[in-house]
């Protein structure tokens, strides 16, 4: 599990990801969107913290990523 991880970067002025399978991840993170945040949301910023925590631990646990 550990050796298929891709490591990610974020701008942290942007907080955009960067990373060689990006088109991977962003599809990965749609997905994982979908599968978690309802339809009925008009867009990200009224999606709650509790929310996007669990997204983000997701993320963390995936065996794409690395967060740091």
């Amino acid at each position: 599990m550990g050796s298929n991880k891709v490591p990610v970067q974020i701008d942290p002025q942007t907080g955009r990801a960067s990373s060689p399978n990006q088109a991977q991840i962003v599809s990965y993170l749609r997905a994982l969107a979908r599968s978690k945040v309802s339809i009925l949301i008009p867009n990200w910023d009224h999606v709650s913290e509790v929310y996007k925590n669990l997204i983000w631990e997701e993320i963390c646990v995936s065996y794409l990523f690395k967060c740091y």
